[in-house]
Formats: C-alpha cells, structure tokens, sequence
C-alpha cells in the first residue's frame, strides 16, 4: 500500500536535491565571498591607522547586516518553492495512492495475469494442432 505521503516524497525529491544540489552553492558562495572579503578587509588595515580601519570594518558592517538577511530570505524561498508541489504533482500525489489502493485494480492484476498464462500455454505448439502452412484465416488473423 502507497500513502499520500509517501507519494508527495517520491514526487518532490528531486525538486529537493535539484535545490540543495543546483541552486543552493549560490547563497553558500557569497557567504564565503562576504566572509574572505571581510577577512582580507580586517587583516590589511591592522597595520594602517586606526581611522581608516573603523571605516572599513563600518563598511564591511553594512555589507554583512545588508547581505546576510537576502542569502537567508533566498535560501527560504528556494526551499519553498521545491516543496510545494505543482497541480500535476499534487493530482498524482492525490489519485495515484487511491488508484494503486483499490482493491478491485489490485485483483484485476492477478486475473489479468492469469489469463495472460494461460493465453502463453495454449500457445505453446504441444498444447494445439500445428495449422498446414498457407491455411486461410478468417479477417480476425485466427485460423478457421
């Protein structure tokens, strides 16, 4: 038996690691970009004066207070977007699980298959007479 649930992780997966996978190294790079760029800031003005280094380390402030918030806003966002399924996936998650369920659908497969077995035995040559090669057959394709 398949669940809905089961059904919304099979379908949305791939949205999930197509973003943590694809998309999600832009955020995670700008972060280490602000980082490096912050880093190098800090360590190039210890040997000049004090003044200057307060006004890149203000600077440097506002970039991080300012950049930070949109790469987390962006990373909600994208994960948002790649768990909401679209009307296509929210129909197959809905009717796939009530369709595979059905008990009728389910017994349908076992008498289909027998069927398609015993169609395969009578088939076989030893369980029919051999038809004489040129034989008519009627419009159908069976022999007469």
């Amino acid at each position: 038996m398949i669940t809905t649930t089961q059904m919304y992780w099979l379908v949305k997966l791939d949205d999930i690691r197509c973003v943590f996978g694809d998309t999600l190294w832009f955020p995670i790079a700008w972060i280490i970009v602000v980082a490096i760029v912050s880093f190098a800031a800090f360590l190039g003005t210890i040997d000049e004066m004090e003044d200057k280094r307060r006004k890149v380390h203000a600077i440097l402030k506002k970039a991080l207070w300012t950049c930070v918030p949109m790469l987390f806003l962006i990373v909600i966002i994208q994960v948002t977007v790649a768990l909401v399924p679209s009307t296509r996936q929210m129909a197959a998650i809905v009717v796939l699980p009530k369709i595979v369920n059905n008990e009728k659908v389910q017994t349908m497969g076992n008498r289909l298959y027998d069927l398609a077995l015993e169609w395969m035995e009578e088939m076989r040559p030893a369980n029919r007479a051999e038809r004489p090669a040129g034989e008519p057959t009627d419009k159908k394709g069976a022999c007469k």
